[in-house]
Formats: structure tokens, C-alpha cells, sequence
């Protein structure tokens, strides 16, 4: 089934039990092996993925997902840690009859969960394809050259727990600063359902409870070392796709350059996790390279397969 409709993200595509009284939403477009595996970032539900997908579907397998709490799944157990998410995922998969090899894509944060995917479950994973991900050690480095960054960082989570006490009392409405700063606004491009949907999700407690929760919790593996997830891969076929267009932090100056540094230096280092890495900057895009640019994204989930065929045989 190819995506025609963008109505088709305002209601559940394809729940499957994952356990007795779970759920999670997949999207499942295309035939073929290996499958792909698109993993979004904070927030982010199949839908981030749709233009992608499409592409992807001619060709492929290429399964999306909503990670529990968000979209049409189920909440989860917290807290939110890579391993749970990773764990929702692998049963979903299974459950659906979706079997290994994976061709894993990550975006921003949903890089964790590929890379810890990766390592735990090798022998299930063909290649992978990381879109301006969040390195594994991210909040060492930037603890090291933005001293401010943290304080930033810790009130911008404290915004996010107001945002959800809000939502739990119903006081997150219009005339409120941090419902027009936090609840996504109707966009043209989009159908008035799946408006609906996004607008209506981002008033639900558990949303921003799961956010949270998932932001805390890859900020501490990050403090850690990220040891779960920087292993090395071997050669399994890689490729890491950066932002070639940021947006300097709320930092003094040299902080913020300093900052920008070190999210170019850790992609660098993801692409070193295999010797078959290597690391794109795209030029025109900023962070949601998805979104903006998917034909790069869909080009290199294409290379990677090839390279994966080509390893095998």
C-alpha cells in the first residue's frame, strides 16, 4: 500500500499486542528484505516519517512506529529507557510477523535506540542509517565546552514538567505562553484530522509525561558514557547523515560555537563505530533532514542495503 492520503495518519495504522494489555501503532508499507525500520525522535510518530516511507515502499519493506505513549500506542512502564523502547519494538516486530534482518533508521534521539538495538541484537541487524542523531556521549562533551549549556538543559526539562502539570489540571488552553509555545498550531500541509490529532495529543498528561521521561533518560546514558550504545559495530554497513544548516543555543557566543563544534565532532564518531562508516553532512537541511530532505534519506537507507547484500554474499 502506498501512502496516498495523509488522512491516513489521523487514526491507528496497524496495532498489534505486545503484550496482555498493551498496544503499539505500526506502519507497514512495501515487500521485500532485508526491512526497514524507521526509529523518529522526540515526539515523533509515523507520521514524521511519511514522505520516507512512500519512497522507501516502492522498492522495500520499511516499517514505521509509534514508541508507547505516543501516536496511536499504548503507554509504556516507566521510566522511558532505551532498553524498554527498544524492548516495545522488538515485540511489535514479532508480533506482527515482521522478521530479522532490519535495515535500522534513526533520527535525533531515535539514534539511541538503533545503536542499542544494534549492539544487543546483532545478529538481527543488516545496516543502519543515522539521521542527525544525538551523539553517545553528548552530554560530556557539551558539559566540557558549554559550562551553560546544563543549566539551560535542566530548565528546559522543569518548563516541560510545568507544561504537564498544566495538561493534568486542563489549564494548558489558549492565552496560555507555553500553549503557544509547546502544542503543535494547524499546519496547511497537513489534513484538518491530523491537526486535530497532533493538537489533541500534546493536551494528554502522558504525553509530556513520556517526553520527559524519555528525555531524562537519554540524558543520563549520555552522562554515563553512552556505553550501551557506542560499541563498536564492526563492519556492518553505516551511514550518518548530519544538519548542514544549525541553529545556534541560547549560549554566550563562543559557548554556542563551541556547542555546534561538537555535534559535528559526534557524528564523526558514530560513523568511526564501523569500518564501513561514513558520515554526510546534508548542506540544505536542518535537523529534521526526514522532512526536509527524504530523497537523501531514502538514498542512503538504499546504499546501505546494497552494502548489506554485498556483505553476505
Amino acid at each position: 500500500m502506498a501512502i496516498s492520503d495523509l488522512d491516513l495518519y489521523a487514526r491507528p495504522q496497524q496495532r498489534v499486542r505486545i503484550s496482555r494489555r498493551r498496544w503499539i501503532n505500526l506502519l507497514d508499507l512495501g515487500e521485500g528484505r532485508p526491512t526497514v525500520v524507521l526509529c523518529g525522535g522526540d515526539q515523533s510518530t509515523t507520521l514524521v516519517w511519511a514522505r520516507v516511507q512512500s519512497e522507501l515502499a516502492r522498492s522495500f519493506r520499511v516499517v514505521a512506529y509509534d514508541r508507547a505513549g505516543l501516536g496511536f500506542s499504548d503507554p509504556g512502564p516507566f521510566p522511558r529507557t532505551t532498553q524498554r523502547i527498544v524492548g516495545d519494538l522488538r515485540a511489535a516486530l514479532q508480533a506482527a510477523g515482521i522478521a530479522p534482518p532490519y535495515i535500522l533508521v534513526g533520527a535525533s534521539n531515535g539514534g539511541f535506540e538503533t545503536r542499542w538495538f544494534a549492539r544487543h541484537h546483532p545478529e538481527e541487524v543488516a545496516g543502519m542509517v543515522l539521521v542527525d542523531t544525538t551523539a553517545d556521549d553528548w552530554t560530556l562533551r557539551q558539559q566540557a565546552v558549554a559550562p551553560s549549556w546544563r543549566p539551560a538543559w535542566k530548565n528546559y526539562l522543569n518548563q516541560l514538567r510545568y507544561v504537564a502539570a498544566c495538561a493534568r489540571s486542563g489549564a494548558l488552553r489558549p492565552g496560555l505562553a507555553e500553549y503557544a509555545q509547546y502544542v503543535p498550531q494547524p499546519m496547511a500541509q497537513l489534513p484538518g484530522a491530523v491537526n486535530a490529532h497532533r493538537h489533541d495529543a500534546a493536551l494528554t498528561p502522558g504525553y509530556w509525561r513520556t517526553h520527559i521521561s524519555e528525555c531524562e533518560a537519554i540524558e543520563a546514558a549520555s552522562a554515563a558514557g553512552g556505553a550501551d550504545t557506542r560499541a563498536p559495530l564492526g563492519d556492518l554497513p553505516l551511514v550518518v547523515l548530519s544538519a548542514g544548516v544549525r541553529i545556534a543555543p541560547p549560549l554566550p557566543s563562543e559557548e554556542a560555537q563551541a556547542f555546534l563544534a561538537t555535534l559535528e565532532a559526534g557524528q564523526d564518531a558514530l560513523a568511526a563505530l564501523s569500518s564501513r562508516g561514513v558520515h554526510r553532512r546534508v548542506v540544505d537541511s536542518g535537523h529534521n533532514i526526514q522532512i526536509n530532505r527524504p530523497d537523501v534519506v531514502a538514498g542512503a537507507v538504499a546504499e546501505v542495503i546494497a552494502m548489506a547484500c554485498d556483505r553476505h554474499t
